[in-house]
């Protein structure tokens, strides 16, 4: 034996290296031919969210074809459920942005969390908005989203 690894010219260590490979495939394909399987592993059984997958393509059909049916309807079957932002503040009832919270600020059309939070940031840099229009002054505030909540706010 020594003299077939000296022709071949592998060292100690190449052929322990050589022989541990070797062995580690035999030993694998050993177990793979009985067919092993690790039991500890859990097996997921995604039945119910492909359903819900394939549900939902088929309520889509559903829907674009209904939508087409009422064409004069302006309400969206998908979205006519859905909870529409409550806009508990109006010309006669503004939110006075100098003491709104940050869930007061969300109820204002356009105005999600980080705006919120960005209005809230601005309004202690500068200690109180001192008009209206300070409000432009916010990242993610334009002319038109501006022009939106104007009437529903104040700064008394």
């Amino acid at each position: 034996m020594k003299n077939l690894i000296r022709k071949i010219g592998f060292t100690d260590s190449e052929l322990k290296i050589v022989l541990f490979l070797v062995s580690a495939i035999f030993f694998g394909l050993l177990l793979n031919f009985l067919n092993y399987k690790d039991e500890s592993k859990p097996i997921y059984d995604y039945t119910k969210q492909d359903s819900l997958f394939h549900n939902y393509d088929s309520l889509k059909i559903l829907n674009s074809s209904v939508i087409e049916k009422n064409s004069k309807s302006t309400t969206n079957p998908i979205t006519k459920n859905l909870p529409k932002k409550r806009n508990r503040f109006s010309e006669t009832n503004p939110l006075n942005i100098n003491l709104a919270t940050q869930k007061d600020l969300q109820d204002l059309p356009g105005i999600g969390e980080k705006t919120a939070i960005l209005i809230l940031q601005k309004r202690k840099d500068l200690i109180k908005f001192s008009k209206k229009e300070d409000l432009l002054k916010v990242k993610g505030i334009g002319k038109s989203k501006f022009d939106k909540i104007k009437n529903l706010i104040s700064i008394n």
